[in-house]
């Protein structure tokens, strides 16, 4: 608990409601920010199950809740519309994450006895997982070297901001599956292409920012168009880790339009709820209003919801907000999503509804309270809705149902006010003891105006020791017990910041800066809490009949620990290395930095305590400082022998720590190919194939994936003795050196094979396997006159029992095919027969040499009556061959002349 305190409290400056533009406008501050929020509501979300399956009542979660919705509204209030310094982009990851959060608040109200789902989507069990490493235009950075993915597979690894991780998957038979990164909370997006993409613009077959909170869920649609999918998925916040998981899913997509003038809506979004309320998933609309989302099978309603327009929840009910909990679900109907359908039609036609208008000003003087917001409640006194106000005081709510409504309008300078025009207090206003608002169809009630009384404030003035500026800090305004009364921020410029509002009285004030210690007024250093340096703090007292005073706080930047990695024989920097700090109390405090271009690297904003430095590479052996080994394969602290690792200590004045320097020795490698086991000079790769690396006892080290070429590599390997097989549903499996499995895709004992002894330092390449497709049938079609190979004939599956169609493959430049490498999901059977498409260069044929004059049998122009079966055993490893010769076919009358 006190870690996701600390973090929450690093970044509530960002989303305090006096946010300067600077602060919000600034994209990376965002993205850590939104990253920070993200990780806190999904620790809330598993502080919630935790404690629902313990059944207990912990007062710290509901704390903790109330803490981040506090932090969330915050930061959705200074990025209103409107809001001097908004951030759209920042406003619109905030309103995907809200319904997350709902559901989470939700689930910690309700009874024990309550059905509830789980908040965050799992993780799949460990034998369906494993990981992928350092991701480089070699491994999974490229689309033409793309890791391997398939149904019910998840893998896990790291992405660097702004990096991309390439996957081609393939599975069996038509289907519709769900590709999705909403295990880890990293800000993702993910596109799905029929092919690898040539150019950057090409546009994919789905795509999809913000499914479920920042993670990404895309559609991979194997119903009409079978074969592989190459899928991309992009990190768009800091560095982090992510899990990509693939598994069987259905579809929902239908239009959203306005029903007025019945234009059509784009970028609406579209939401899911399963039926007890909870947040499921979600969709936007494109630019033709169409909408398209995968999901897993269930029960959902869905809601529709889009800027100006009342929300709907499908097919017509009402709803007072985009969450489901405030629509009127009698004129609702649940929607089922089966597995590999996809449910039409879900059209809504939203009402653009009513609008309520007005202006707050300052009582005494009239002129616009600048930094006000405006909060809309219905009659059961439920929030509806905010806004910020414009530089004029001016504020519009669009999209209003018909019904009664109330309104408060909140300041930080300013007491609030209850309309029409009833002081209060912020933590005592019930707007229901205002004047209701009754709005009826199509209306636009104006002149809901605010007249606010100033409040009392203190100024704030923040300075860094060493003179260095462009920081803020989070400025916390605490009364004598220590309990927090209010928060805002102050930048470094020295000027004077307002705080408030404040009522008469005495006080405590704290600053709190990233990579500074904290401090009390007055300049009272805090090394880690500040609550317990306020027995000797300085109080400060507001009075209503003397100026705002203004405290100052002058903070210490925080030690660095800094140092180079190198290369333990060469000497030379190794850049892109990883820097891990964690403290040596195992509280779990964690830093990160990446080494530069010489292997120098600086981790700052570290408090005073005592940490452990593991230096991550991905071709050199892992240490923690000074020399301690890690296992390269284990990414957590844990996997080092930290007995023989030296902490580095930082304190309050200690200064930098520097030369935490370490020389790391270069590991090994392992590589080769695989192509299937074909005859003649034909060479087809196998893609996507899954290696596996096995100690000398047979244990299992590490996965990899064939890219396109059938190429392969295991990196980062110490010195030893290993062991390599490759296994995989479409082929029968085999350990090297080309020791065949006896099952087809099932594994054997790796030991049996080859032993590969490796020394360190040492790159062994040339591992290669050659396993033999299972259900697949290969061949030549050759030409009778001239006995060439005919480049480019389709050859056709069918199943032997009912003539359904398997699947199709083409030859190659010397007439050499291999005709599915899995069986086909509509054809299980044991037997096959085959046919030709060559075109009307040639007579095509039904396999064993029956000619097809009228036309080929995939164009329903020749029969399979009586084609020779043939027999695709899965329990031998051999291909099983089928070849054609094919005649020329009479070119004068080839085009249907006589």
């Amino acid at each position: 608990m006190y870690l996701r305190n600390s973090l929450l409290a690093s970044f509530v400056w960002l989303a305090t409601v006096a946010v300067p533009a600077a602060a919000t406008a600034d994209s990376s501050a965002r993205a850590v920010t939104l990253r920070d929020l993200a990780t806190q509501i999904y620790a809330a979300a598993d502080d919630v199950s935790q404690a629902r399956n313990q059944h207990s009542a912990r007062a710290d979660v509901a704390a903790n809740l109330v803490t981040l919705r506090g932090t969330f509204d915050a930061a959705t209030r200074a990025n209103l519309p409107g809001r001097s310094g908004a951030d759209a982009v920042f406003a619109k990851k905030l309103q995907e994450l809200a319904p997350f959060l709902a559901s989470i608040e939700r689930a910690s109200k309700a009874t024990q006895a309550a059905s509830m789902p789980s908040l965050v989507p799992a993780h799949l069990p460990p034998a369906s997982r494993g990981r992928f490493g350092a991701v480089d235009e070699h491994r999974g950075g490229a689309c033409d070297h793309a890791l391997g993915l398939g149904a019910g597979i998840e893998l896990e690894g790291r992405l660097h901001q702004g990096g991309e991780v390439w996957f081609r998957f393939e599975a069996k038979g038509p289907a519709l599956y769900r590709v999705n990164t909403a295990a880890t909370p990293l800000d993702t997006d993910i596109a799905v292409f029929a092919h690898c993409p040539k150019t950057t613009d090409e546009v994919p077959l789905s795509f999809n920012d913000d499914a479920f909170g920042l993670t990404a869920a895309a559609s991979i649609d194997l119903l009409i168009a079978p074969g592989p999918r190459w899928v991309r998925v992009r990190n768009l916040g800091p560095e982090g880790p992510v899990a990509v998981a693939v598994g069987s899913a259905g579809a929902i997509s239908g239009h959203v339009t306005d029903l007025r003038s019945g234009s059509v809506l784009p970028g609406a979004s579209v939401r899911a709820f399963d039926t007890n309320g909870y947040y499921a998933g979600a969709g936007f609309t494109d630019d033709s209003g169409a909408y398209i989302f995968p999901m897993q099978p269930g029960t959902y309603h869905v809601l529709a919801r889009s800027n100006d327009h009342i929300a709907q929840v499908w097919p017509q009910g009402v709803c007072a907000t985009d969450f489901v909990d405030t629509c009127n679900l009698t004129q609702a109907s649940l929607i089922a999503v089966a597995a590999d359908t996809q449910v039409t039609g879900i059209d809504f036609a939203l009402d653009p509804g009513a609008t309520i208008r007005g202006r707050v000003r300052e009582k005494s003087a009239g002129t616009a309270v600048q930094d006000a917001n405006v909060i809309l409640f219905g009659v059961s006194g439920a929030q509806l809705d905010y806004r910020a106000v414009d530089t004029t005081g001016r504020y519009v709510f669009k999209g209003i149902a018909p019904g009664t409504y109330y309104a408060t309008a909140y300041s930080q300078t300013h007491k609030a006010q209850v309309y029409e025009n009833f002081d209060c207090s912020p933590q005592d206003c019930d707007a229901r003891s205002g004047t209701p608002i009754v709005v009826s169809t199509n209306t636009d009630l104006r002149e809901v105006d605010f007249a606010l009384t100033r409040y009392l404030y203190l100024n704030a003035s923040v300075r860094s020791v060493d003179g260095m500026n462009g920081f803020y800090a989070q400025i916390s305004v605490l009364n004598a017990s220590g309990m927090l009364v209010v928060g805002g921020t102050a930048d470094s410029s020295a000027q004077p910041n307002p705080i408030g509002p404040l009522d008469a009285g005495t006080y405590y004030v704290t600053a709190r800066a990233n990579g500074y210690f904290s401090q009390v007024f007055d300049h009272i250093n805090c090394p880690s809490d500040c609550a317990t340096a306020l027995a000797g703090a300085s109080s400060v007292t507001i009075s209503s009949t003397a100026s705002a005073p203004t405290v100052t706080f002058d903070l210490q930047r925080t030690p660095s620990v800094s140092g180079r990695i190198t290369d333990s024989v060469s000497g030379l920097g190794l850049a892109g290395t990883t820097i891990r700090i964690q403290s040596a109390s195992g509280s779990g405090d964690e830093a990160y930095a990446v080494a530069s271009g010489d292997g120098s690297y600086s981790v700052s904003g570290l408090g005073p305590a005592s940490y452990y430095v593991v230096a991550r590479s991905n071709d050199h052996h892992d240490v923690a400082y000074p020399n301690a080994s890690c296992l390269d394969s284990y990414p957590e602290i844990g996997g080092c022998a930290l007995a023989q690792a030296q902490a580095v200590t930082t304190s309050l004045g200690g200064g930098d720590v520097t030369h935490i320097d370490m020389a790391l020795a270069k590991n090994s490698s392992i590589s080769g190919a695989a192509h299937f086991r074909v005859p003649g000079s034909v060479s087809i790769p196998v893609a996507s194939a899954a290696m596996n690396l096995y100690d000398a006892q047979g244990y299992p080290i590490l996965s990899s994936f064939t890219d396109n070429d059938g190429h392969y590599v295991f990196k980062d390997i110490v010195a030893g003795t290993y062991f390599v097989e490759t296994t995989d549903y479409r082929y029968f499996s085999q350990t090297y050196a080309n020791v065949d499995c006896p099952l087809s895709g099932q594994s054997c004992n790796p030991i049996t094979g080859t032993p590969i002894s490796l020394i360190g330092g040492q790159d062994i390449s040339g591992v290669d396997f050659d396993p033999v497709a299972n259900s697949a049938i290969v061949g030549r079609v050759t030409d009778s006159d001239t006995g060439l190979g005919v480049a480019g004939v389709a050859l056709d599956a069918w199943n032997g029992i009912d003539d359904a169609y398997c699947a199709s493959a083409s030859t190659d430049a010397n007439g050499y095919y291999l005709l599915g490498t899995s069986q086909s999901y509509y054809c299980s059977q044991s037997t096959r027969k085959v046919s030709t498409d060559a075109g009307y260069m040639y007579v095509d044929q039904v396999f064993d040499g029956m000619n097809c004059p009228a036309g080929p049998a995939y164009l329903d122009l020749c029969s399979l009556a009586n084609a020779t079966l043939i027999t695709v055993p899965t329990t031998q490893p051999q291909p099983i061959v089928a070849n054609f010769v094919l005649h020329p076919n009479d070119i004068v009358f080839a085009n249907g002349f006589d």
